[in-house]
């Protein structure tokens, strides 16, 4: 009796060491228990043109709430929570030297952070966006606690050159102020053509022009932009709250391109309302204005949760775009940006 009570206790002990290194060894790959160190991202607004900032816990409730429909059961909510990040971020900046726009990504996970790592760099994130020509050491950790990957499109050369002449100037303005407090906030720097050279270059590499009933809209307008600000919040009942304010040039709000600008916005966004309402029984209402030479446009949607998720159907957006000829990919980069 006592050889077998001898075996069970080293077969206990055994079990017990076992449990430990597989638990070290879990901990150490997924991170479960131990959590990240959430970085202050306002921080990459230097030297930035435009900032766009995610912060997924603030509509907690809404990613609870579909996370649940999709697996069938109701998900814990100290388990949604451990899974979303802090916060993701996409920064764009001007490399004139190389007449390259410069962007680089961003995520602050709570936990996972290595096996994300892993997975996304397995898979290489080229293939996820193949219009950004991303840096070769892929996803890396320059900062304890955020992945980052560093990536560029070469420039529009007519932006670049609109940019040149019409903002050629050798300061640069002080950061805009970043809140950083909002579920989703993008600042566009234009005072120094950035922005404006920025969104060029974008839509040339992914192959976008605007549709011709949308000329209202169009590149030639943000010439004439300041900055601006996009706030998305969800407030209580379940709506979502659009701000958006762009500020123009004093001497050119009178313009009419600026004048057809503000009304191309305004029936863009009324017109993705109708379609809210229309197809998903969403009710919307909002109004645009002017508050000297600010255009403000604010509007509210009954529904946050169900547009989150026909967003993540890919079906939030309708617009009609025209393709362009592909773009010539710019140069392999093995450069990373630190926070």
């Amino acid at each position: 009796m006592k050889k077998i009570f001898r075996i069970a206790r080293i077969a206990a002990i055994l079990l017990a060491v076992t449990l430990l290194v597989v638990g070290a060894y879990v901990e150490f790959r997924l991170q479960v228990l131990r959590r990240s160190p959430e970085v202050d991202l306002s921080r990459i607004a230097a030297e930035s043109s435009i900032v766009a900032v995610v912060r997924p816990e603030l509509a907690i409730d809404q990613i609870e709430s579909i996370l649940s429909e999709r697996v069938g059961f109701s998900v814990p909510r100290w388990i949604v929570r451990r899974a979303l990040p802090f916060q993701a971020a996409i920064v764009t900046s001007s490399d004139y030297d190389d007449s390259e726009v410069d962007l680089t990504a961003f995520l602050n996970p709570r936990h996972f952070g290595k096996e994300l790592q892993g997975r996304l760099n397995k898979r290489g994130i080229q293939s996820i966006l193949p219009e950004i020509q991303w840096a070769e050491a892929g996803i890396v950790t320059e900062t304890p606690g955020v992945l980052q990957a560093q990536g560029a499109v070469a420039m529009e050369t007519e932006a670049q050159e609109a940019a040149w002449y019409l903002w050629k100037q050798s300061f640069k303005p002080a950061p805009l102020p970043f809140k950083g407090q909002h579920f989703i906030e993008v600042v566009m720097d234009n005072r120094d053509g950035g922005a404006y050279l920025a969104v060029a270059s974008l839509l040339h590499a992914f192959g976008i022009k605007l549709d011709e009933d949308q000329t209202d809209i169009s590149l030639s307008s943000l010439k004439f932009v300041t900055e601006s600000r996009m706030l998305v919040d969800i407030a209580p009942e379940d709506i979502l709250v659009l701000r958006l304010s762009i500020e123009i040039r004093p001497d050119a709000v009178n313009r009419l391109g600026v004048i057809n600008f503000k009304v191309g916005i305004t029936e863009l966004i009324v017109g993705w309302g109708e379609m809210l309402t229309t197809e998903y029984a969403l009710p919307f209402e909002g109004e645009s204005s002017w508050d000297e030479n600010v255009m403000h446009f604010n509007y509210r949607v009954k529904g946050a949760t169900k547009v989150m998720q026909i967003a993540m159907e890919g079906k939030l957006f309708k617009t009609k775009l025209h393709t362009l000829p592909p773009v010539e990919r710019v140069r392999k980069r093995n450069v990373v940006r630190k926070l």
